[in-house]
């Protein structure tokens, strides 16, 4: 027996699994500075990464935000697109 609650909870971007060797990325965004976005942003921390809000907002306040490590170039490409929408702009950097 197992639990639906369990199969309908799709997982975190940020968890996701492994990409093959070679072709991982992590996602960063740079300080908001832009106040009147921080929420917003973090909302969307929030919901990418799968943590709690208040870490989110918490995440807001740094120079450089990590969003997602060792992740596929399209996710990463996915995650940024998220992002780019309301106007905030990161970069996403091969894991060597």
């Amino acid at each position: 027996f197992s639990s639906s609650l369990e199969e309908a909870a799709p997982a975190p971007v940020a968890e996701a699994a492994p990409p093959p060797v070679g072709e991982a990325y992590n996602v960063f965004l740079s300080k908001i500075t832009d106040r009147s976005k921080q929420e917003k942003v973090a909302e969307l921390i929030s919901k990418v990464k799968g943590c709690s809000i208040n870490e989110a907002r918490d995440l807001t306040t740094r120079l450089v935000i990590p969003i997602a490590k060792n992740v596929a170039k399209e996710q990463a490409e996915e995650i940024l697109g998220q992002f780019k929408k309301i106007k905030i702009f990161g970069r996403m950097t091969k894991v060597k």
